[in-house]
């Protein structure tokens, strides 16, 4: 039996390559191997000599622009290594033909520089992405584990049915000044006059070492329409409050609000539990955190699983709203957004979401845990969007999206008899439409290429019978949502094939 990808033996045990013979491009390292054989050359063997540049012939560095305010600078250390590392030269023309632009925040022109994407050119930034994003909880107030959320003054009525309703404290966030905190237990509401965000005080919170703290989870998207995220679930951002938590009303920031990473090393704060699991024993974050919620018995299943219904939740409310605002070509450029999402534990356990902020940091730290969680999850999302790859667009075949074989194969599924009620039938290679054939090309890469992330939109089905109660209570009767089931649809059928493809 000859496996795919290995080599045969030819009658005068020669070693040869099998290739199909109308593969369009022989890698120029093979076909070094194939030189020097002459007429032991197997004739299955086809070089197109066209496609091969000449060795001698030196590549043109792949370039990449970085726009960011100076005092914002020390936030992109580590990506420039990254690329520098990976051949990249750095370019402040924006005109020139870069592979990667990496913006601080969504330029006013972004929806003209999104129309003018190349193919082979990607965005860090999409299109209509809210940039202000705490004030969007307000709106969500279905969202499970998100605490009651008010942007005052203009939802001051709202606000006041809540008091009615709930005597607790209060966390008060001014959103003109990202560090101004405070916690009272009274509200003058007419005192509100400035855009102030008023959320509910979770007083009940588990800590570690006496300490309060969150935990930051990675998110990126990758794709608006279809939805395509992913979560990074290699490692996690833990923040600490300096201060030991007072049981009461607290009266001291220090003790409620976290600070950064680089702080908390900087101050050399005692945390003997964390600090013996990561510094002796060689534990990251997410395993430190896993070991001490099960040693409080918090089922650590449970909570992971509340996470990821959150952030899918909040997520879903975004794309909603996004696509009432983009364009057509902006939903089907290369852009990707990374997102981290701020969470507090709760003592029994449970979960709430505190923020999501839309350019976490990712710069130098003294911290080494923090760098190096930072460079990680920098790789993962340049190498799942095919920036850092030189052969990414080679891993792909149309075989490798080929599902639903044994549907394909039937009469159902005959040319005269396909149709949008068919959702299997639409995946069949002889009835891709143009938009299908892109959606599960890039969707194939990003598997293939996503390292540290792991899929959480279209998320998985959780067996086969689900999936398929699934497949027949689709509708694909609604316009906007068409691209989401085909995609979802999509994913089910790769499944099938493996069940690396299920997560």
């Amino acid at each position: 039996m000859v496996l795919f990808g290995s080599e045969i033996k030819n009658l005068e045990g020669k070693t040869t390559i099998p290739w199909k013979k109308d593969d369009p491009i022989v890698p120029a390292l093979e076909k070094q191997q194939l030189e020097g054989h002459g007429d032991d050359i197997s004739p299955l063997v086809q070089v197109n000599e066209k496609s091969i540049s000449p060795c001698s012939k030196s590549k043109q560095p792949e370039l990449f622009v970085i726009k960011t305010p100076l005092a914002s600078k020390s936030q992109t250390q580590t990506l420039r290594r990254i690329l520098s590392d990976a051949d990249f030269e750095e370019t402040h023309n924006m005109t020139d033909n870069w592979k990667l632009m990496w913006l601080h925040l969504s330029p006013r022109g972004h929806h003209e520089l999104f129309d003018q994407l190349k193919p082979n050119q990607v965005l860090n930034r999409i299109p209509g992405f809210p940039h202000k994003i705490l004030p969007i909880l307000s709106k969500m107030p279905n969202v499970p584990n998100v605490p009651s959320t008010f942007v005052l003054p203009k939802e001051t009525d709202r606000l006041e049915a809540f008091i009615k309703k709930n005597e607790k404290l209060f966390y008060i966030k001014r959103e003109s000044s990202r560090k101004s905190f405070e916690i009272v237990q009274r509200l003058d509401l007419e005192a509100f006059t400035e855009e102030f965000l008023v959320q509910a005080y979770i007083d009940d919170s588990f800590l570690i070492d006496g300490h309060r703290f969150d935990i930051g989870v990675y998110v990126l998207i990758t794709s608006i329409k279809p939805f395509r995220a992913y979560m990074y679930d290699k490692d996690i951002n833990l923040r600490f409050c300096p201060k030991k938590y007072q049981n009461g009303f607290p009266s001291d920031p220090q003790t409620y609000v976290v600070e950064s990473p680089r702080q908390t090393w900087l101050r050399k704060l005692s945390l003997p539990t964390i600090d013996k699991l990561r510094n002796h024993l060689g534990a990251n974050s997410l395993r430190a955190l896993r070991y001490i919620l099960n040693s409080a018995n918090i089922k650590d299943y449970d909570l992971w699983n509340n996470i990821n219904q959150t952030v899918y939740e909040v997520l879903t409310n975004i794309q909603q709203s996004l696509l009432q605002t983009l364009r057509p070509a902006e939903t089907r450029g290369r852009a990707f957004e990374l997102v981290r999402f701020d969470f507090l534990i709760r003592k029994n356990g449970d979960i709430a979401l505190m923020e999501m902020n839309r350019s976490p940091f990712l710069g130098e730290q003294h911290n080494p845990v923090t760098k190096l969680l930072h460079k990680q999850i920098l790789i993962s999302t340049l190498n799942i969007m095919g920036v850092l790859s030189k052969t990414y667009e080679q891993q792909f075949s149309h075989t490798d999206r080929s599902v639903f074989l044994p549907h394909c194969m039937s009469p159902v599924c005959s040319r005269g008899a396909i149709s949008l009620k068919e959702p299997f039938c639409s995946f069949c290679e002889f009835s891709l439409t143009p938009d299908v054939s892109k959606m599960t090309s890039e969707a194939f890469l990003e598997n293939q290429n996503k390292l540290g992330f792991r899929r959480l939109i279209p998320s998985p089905p959780g067996s086969i019978d689900e999936a398929g109660q699934i497949l027949r209570s689709l509708k694909l009767d609604r316009k906007e949502s068409m691209a989401d089931h085909k995609m979802a649809i999509w994913y089910l059928g790769k499944c099938f094939q493996d069940d690396e493809w299920c997560y």
